[in-house]
């Protein structure tokens, strides 16, 4: 049985065992080690977890790779101070494989939660094995990244193979040390993610300012090894860093408000943070559409391929270099620094010794200079192509890289700085004067407006009545289709986190079109979410991505059954307001639903000419759009099948942003409860 120690801490001395529900406890009660199974399995793990956080959550487990079934499992500590891990039988599972004998061996569990093997003998050197040195999907505070160049172990995180098993999976977060180091995800060996070199703050990809102030990262470079952790600010902060089974990673914050882990980074972060998404020679930005362009000087390697978003050929040079004759550099700022598995790097080089260096070598394409804390002042080198590389999703904490191209392509870029200069002159003369003759026809019309007006009313009525039932159904149809190409017919899923009707345009014919593309995300392969930081839209947001910046094909979905209900009432979300029942128009429309008198909502314009059927059917499909939980809506193939009449219809349930007085969502923290702000004008236009 576990013994408590003269320093109050819980061990376990040799030839002892842990079994069942017995635990080891850190000295303060942070930690706790014991034996668990996952869901309704008989297999059994070892494993260390927080001991006052619910639900549980795991950070290393021992046996990840060899369970315990269906019998009762053990782990002793043996009297050399070897750690097995024993079934029912007596057969050893797992072994800790201490690399030196020890005279008094005992085992802890500390309060960073590691978990140690000591010798309590007169050895100088008392640490036999901690568990620090074989991390699992988990990186606390204390634990390292590490690759050793020498011998020893290697150290880097594994994903779980799903959310119920331990055993090891497909995606790894490790340093690679070929070229300058850098961070990285790897899927089956294969290049996933990379974070960039190290930039004496944190990595080249990362951003980094919020992190800093909650976290100190430290990155050891030596000859020996290569290695990589971080420390709290404060022994109050818990966080960790975890590997997911889906191969993202996430730094997570505990917090005693909520009870609950905040997410407070995510890395891949959208498209371009995926490995060579655009192929060699170019350049990612998420911020443009399409995201992928070659750097100047380059060419698509495969135009019509290139034409239809498929990028991994990626560019090459429209001419060669001549090598030391005449060939330059054209700067580029705020990225992040390609990939360095193909890199060399010097110390102690100032940023005109880096050019020169790269200028001299006919096989150097681009060069950087870092300034950081393992090695100085770095002149960071690149041959053959360019990998990787892209905008950072910060520019002002990104990096400045330096591109070799012909001496044409320079003269090129200064021809063209000179157009564009004399452009933008004639061009700002030109807005004064179209600006002069906006306001002298303003003031000109702006009576006559007026007149019209109080002749003839507001007049929105009579827009109103130009949308006639047909039409506005036609809208609706029409915008499903569209979304359904985005998300599921096109060779690109696309998600466009923007929908709203002042994006839907109108031909002459009342054909909706979806425009405006800007805030749109590409999703590749089985991606299906995805999360952002930088949260922009309006008040067509899903609560998913308003609270927590989390986006997928449903943001599209929720988005839609807002526009829908507005067509069906011809109200403005924005000014809608119940002040009977205290609703918004989502609030309000789920009223008369479950009062069964949704055709209430019907515009009053047109409640003659409608068919009761084919409206109550509309109205039914945008309230299982607008439900609270993501999961819970329809994909848009569905939607065109119910609008349809070729599907059947489930039961809604609770809108998201409901603003009744009885219902237990009330009961969130209002920080929770998103007001739906918008401003909405259908017009043909």
């Amino acid at each position: 049985m576990p013994l408590l120690s003269s320093q109050n801490y819980i061990t376990v001395t040799q030839n002892q065992s842990i079994q069942d529900d017995e635990t080891l406890v850190s000295a303060e009660g942070t930690f706790e080690a014991g034996f668990f199974s996952l869901g309704n399995s008989q297999r059994q793990y070892f494993g260390i977890w927080y001991k006052s956080i619910s639900p549980r959550t795991i950070v290393w487990v021992a046996n990840r790779d060899a369970p315990v079934q269906n019998s009762t499992a053990t782990i002793k500590l043996t009297d050399k101070g070897n750690l097995l891990i024993l079934d029912g039988s007596k057969g050893i599972i797992w072994s800790s494989n201490g690399s030196r004998a020890a005279e008094k061996p005992y085992m802890q569990l500390l309060d960073s939660g590691n978990l140690v093997v000591k010798d309590g003998g007169k050895r100088k050197k008392n640490l036999i094995w901690e568990s620090f040195d074989y991390p699992g999907d988990t990186l606390l505070a204390g634990m390292k990244i590490k690759s050793n160049l020498v011998k020893g172990p290697t150290s880097y995180l594994t994903s779980w193979r799903n959310t119920e098993d331990p055993a090891s999976g497909e995606f790894s977060y490790l340093i690679d040390t070929r070229g300058f180091p850098q961070l990285v995800i790897t899927r089956n060996a294969t290049a996933y993610y990379r974070a960039g070199p190290w930039t004496g703050k944190l990595f080249s990809g990362s951003s980094w300012l919020r992190l800093r102030k909650i976290l100190t990262f430290s990155m050891q470079f030596t000859s020996q090894e290569i290695s990589l952790e971080y420390e709290t600010a404060n022994r109050s902060i818990i966080t960790r860093a975890v590997i997911n089974p889906s191969g993202t990673t996430q730094r997570l914050l505990w917090s005693d408000r909520s009870q609950s882990w905040e997410i407070i980074s995510t890395h891949p972060t959208d498209q371009c943070t995926y490995y060579g998404l655009c192929g060699a020679n170019s350049m990612c930005d998420i911020s443009n559409n399409p995201i992928c362009h070659c750097l100047e000087g380059f060419r698509p390697k495969f135009q019509a391929k290139w034409n239809s978003f498929d990028w991994p050929g990626g560019c090459v040079p429209m001419k060669n270099l001549s090598c030391q004759n005449g060939d330059g550099f054209l700067k580029h700022t705020g990225v992040k620094l390609p990939d360095t598995s193909s890199s060399w790097y010097g110390k102690n080089k100032s940023l005109d010794e880096c050019g020169t260096l790269c200028l001299q070598n006919c096989s150097c394409t681009s060069y950087a200079y870092l300034d950081n804390d393992i090695g100085g002042s770095a002149c960071l080198i690149w041959f053959g192509d360019i990998l990787d590389l892209s905008i950072h999703p910060n520019p002002d904490q990104g990096q400045e890289i330096y591109i070799k191209v012909v001496a044409s392509e320079l003269d090129h870029r200064r021809n063209k700085k000179s157009f564009m200069t004399k452009k933008l002159a004639g061009s700002l003369a030109g807005i004064v004067a179209l600006v002069i003759c906006i306001i002298i026809l303003g003031l000109a019309t702006s009576t006559c407006i007026q007149r019209k007006k109080n002749e003839r009313g507001d007049g929105d009525s009579t827009r109103s009545k130009l949308l006639d039932w047909n039409k506005r159904l036609q809208i609706i149809d029409g915008i499903a289709r569209g979304l359904l190409y985005l998300h599921q017919d096109s060779r690109l899923r696309i998600i466009h986190r923007d929908l709203k009707t002042s994006n839907i345009l109108l031909d002459n014919e009342m054909n909706p079109k979806i425009s405006d593309f800007g805030l749109a995300r590409i999703f590749i392969g089985d991606q299906v979410e995805a999360r952002t930081k930088r949260v922009m839209g309006t008040g067509y947001m899903p609560p998913e991505y308003a609270v927590h910046g989390s986006f997928s094909i449903k943001s599209d979905v929720f988005s839609f059954g807002v526009i829908v209900l507005e067509i069906i009432s011809g109200k403005k979300i924005r000014k809608f307001y119940d002040p009977h029942h205290h609703l918004n128009l989502l609030s309000h429309a789920w009223r008369l639903w479950i009062e069964g008198s949704p055709l209430e909502l019907v515009d009053k314009l047109f409640e003659d000419s409608i068919i009761p059927t084919e409206i109550l059917r509309y109205i039914h499909v945008a309230l299982l759009c607008v439900q609270r939980r993501p999961e819970t809506r329809p994909d848009m193939l569905s939607i065109v099948l119910m609008l349809n009449g070729e599907k059947e219809l489930p039961k809604p349930s609770l809108p998201a942003f409901y603003t009744g007085k009885h219902d237990p969502i009330l009961l969130e923290s209002p920080s929770r409860r998103c007001s739906t702000s918008v401003t909405i004008s259908l017009e043909a236009r």
